[in-house]
């Protein structure tokens, strides 16, 4: 869908907003949790209707991308095919003048080369991809490769969704904070995906444009080094507030960069 000299931009900017959700439920979730409180329901019963605003959320979202969103760049996942000869058959059917001038024969070969250009971009070939067996996942296992990318993938994705999933409550034992002071804190973590990771996309395609894949590998290396730094520092950040918070931050920043 994108280039490679902007993939890593594009993506990190679409994911890194969409992550940026934890973040975002750790500041509201508290806050709906107190209203209904507030407004006479127990303890018991809060946190359990507050639910049913995510769950709206979500259902809202769903029912948006089920009515205005293509299930893929040809369209309908459906009707890919049929659309897909539709094109051809079109292309097939554009007539050639035949003339003998040089360069009237020019004029129409390019603009014979242009047509067939714009069909071939609107209906890319679609390669329907072989159906997925036991046998093929365990063969994909025994490449190096994919071994190293999954646990690249747990020390980044994967510890970000381990934090976000224990913080407010581990700041609220271990500090004796209020639920929703605690949970606010730990909104800063989900929070920092709203320039982190963009910020590693674009350090990721500028690598790329000065040593090619090799420098994208390098500001990984990097990254990932630096948020294992911080998350040891973060261990030792915890006898006073204040510490705790401005090493999460920065360990946060190195999680959702890489």
């Amino acid at each position: 869908m994108f280039s490679g000299s902007v993939v890593g931009s594009a993506n990190a900017l679409v994911g890194g907003w969409g992550n940026m959700g934890a973040g975002v439920t750790y500041v509201l979730m508290p806050l709906i949790f107190d209203g209904l409180r507030s407004a006479g329901l127990s303890d018991h019963a809060s946190w359990r209707v507050s639910m049913v605003i995510p769950a709206g959320i979500c259902f809202v979202i769903g029912l948006a991308c089920l009515l205005f969103s293509d299930d893929c760049p040809q369209g309908d996942w459906s009707k890919r095919k049929q659309h897909q000869i539709e094109e051809i058959h079109y292309a097939e059917n554009e007539k050639t003048v035949e003339v003998h001038d040089a360069n009237k024969a020019d004029k129409t070969k390019t603009i014979k080369d242009d047509n067939e250009s714009i069909i071939s971009e609107k209906s890319p070939k679609v390669h329907s991809p072989p159906r997925p067996t036991i046998g093929m996942f365990f063969r994909a296992l025994k490449n190096p490769n994919v071994i190293i990318l999954m646990f690249m993938y747990a020390c980044s994705f994967g510890v970000e969704l381990a934090v976000d999933n224990v913080i407010g409550y581990f700041f609220h034992d271990h500090f004796a904070l209020s639920q929703t002071r605690a949970s606010m804190i730990g909104a800063l973590f989900g929070l920092m995906n709203i320039f982190s990771r963009a910020t590693g996309g674009f350090l990721s395609d500028y690598a790329y444009q000065k040593r090619g894949i090799k420098g994208r590998l390098i500001i990984h290396f990097i990254i990932i080094f630096l948020n294992g730094v911080f998350l040891v520092a973060f261990r030792f950040s915890l006898t006073n507030l204040r510490d705790a918070v401005i090493i999460l931050i920065i360990f946060s920043f190195f999680t959702q960069v890489n």
